[in-house]
């Protein structure tokens, strides 16, 4: 894809290499901004998103003395050329795709659950966690582990998407991938506790891929929630309390204990 269909500065710069009237029309179709819908795929543009929008409605109750941008008359003095303002600093396409519009429908309907009342709330991830110390060195050495994943991950995933394997096949392909990371974090760290608590902290404390921590030492976040609950929950097939793809099913709990590295039992 060009860069001059999706970057404002890339379109300014092939201006001069491109008839006018092609150029007006690049400049009018330029996608230089995510759809709105993207944001409840990147938490950080949703953060973005949010911060805007309450920044510019306390503006506006100041400024135009209304509760909301929603109130605002178009054409009172001065409101043109604040919305204008407004949408100019907007990180998000707000134009009425299918996709953003569908958003929009499940914001109407779920307004407590979803939309512009959900705030950027931070999980706590420390329910996750083991709750043990360990050293600054194995941090940084699990964190070098983690960047060089980061990098051929990417990498791997072109490679499994033009070999053409599935099944059996791309699951014991991504098990040695991931095998050959969390060989490296065991060696840096033999202590599952602690390399558990390193990758969370490494993970969840800000917007890194928390995949790694799953791959690397999900078990340990299973046992460590199952030590704190007592009780797992799973779907049965069978049953009659729900139906999922055609099948019925119940919900079953189940007390279960976790000690050292014996599996759970009932």
């Amino acid at each position: 894809m060009p860069p001059y269909w999706y970057s404002t500065s890339a379109n300014r710069e092939n201006e001069s290499k491109e008839d006018p009237e092609k150029h007006k029309l690049n400049t009018n179709i330029i996608a230089a901004h995510k759809p709105y819908f993207m944001t409840y795929v990147y938490p950080h543009l949703r953060k973005d998103y949010l911060s805007w929008e309450r920044n510019c409605e306390h503006d506006v109750r100041k400024k135009f003395n209304v509760d909301s941008l929603r109130d605002l008359d178009p054409f009172a003095d001065g409101v043109g050329e604040y919305l204008k303002y407004y949408e100019k600093g907007m990180c998000v396409g707000m134009n009425p795709c299918v996709i953003n519009r569908i958003c929009w429908i499940f914001e109407d309907a779920f307004p407590n659950r979803i939309g512009n009342n959900v705030d950027d709330y931070d999980f706590d991830y420390d329910i996750l966690k083991c709750h043990v110390e360990y050293s600054r060195n194995s941090f940084n050495e699990v964190a070098r582990i983690y960047d060089a994943y980061k990098s051929e991950l990417e990498s791997f995933r072109q490679k499994m998407s033009s070999s053409g394997y599935d099944g059996d096949d791309l699951r014991y392909t991504k098990e040695l991938f991931t095998e050959k990371f969390r060989g490296e974090c065991r060696a840096i760290c033999p202590n599952e506790k602690e390399l558990c608590d390193i990758i969370l902290d490494l993970c969840y404390q800000d917007e890194n891929m928390k995949q790694f921590a799953w791959d690397i030492v999900g078990d340990a976040i299973v046992d460590n929630l199952i030590e704190q609950k007592g009780v797992i929950s799973f779907p049965k097939r069978g049953g009659t309390e729900f139906e999922f793809g055609g099948e019925t099913f119940d919900m079953i709990s189940v007390e279960v204990n976790v000690e050292g590295d014996d599996d759970c039992t009932e």
